[in-house]
């Protein structure tokens, strides 16, 4: 794995044990100006794990309740307010 051969294991890479505190300060900055035009981090990660959550779960929609804990870890641990993805909870065949 390739983050293994930089001596990174896997149990570290986990949010809920290990918290990445050098994230949070980008996330709290406000909007920069950078050429001419806005960048906002916040915004920029936001947006990108909406539509991350929102594609994983049209794919697997039986797996909905891992993305709905990772939407919640997002705020928890980073202060990300993400939409909900406002498809069905569970499924048919799973009788949820």
């Amino acid at each position: 794995h390739h983050n293994q051969a930089h001596g990174v294991k896997a149990s570290e890479l986990n949010p809920k044990k290990n918290p990445s505190k050098a994230l949070r300060p980008f996330l709290d900055l406000r909007p920069l100006r950078v050429f001419g035009s806005l960048l906002d981090v916040r915004q920029k990660v936001t947006h990108y794990l909406e539509t991350i959550f929102y594609n994983l779960t049209t794919v697997a929609l039986y797996d909905w309740m891992t993305y709905a804990d990772m939407r919640n870890l997002a705020a928890e641990k980073y202060g990300l307010e993400l939409a909900d993805n406002h498809l069905p909870i569970g499924s048919l065949e799973y009788d949820q």
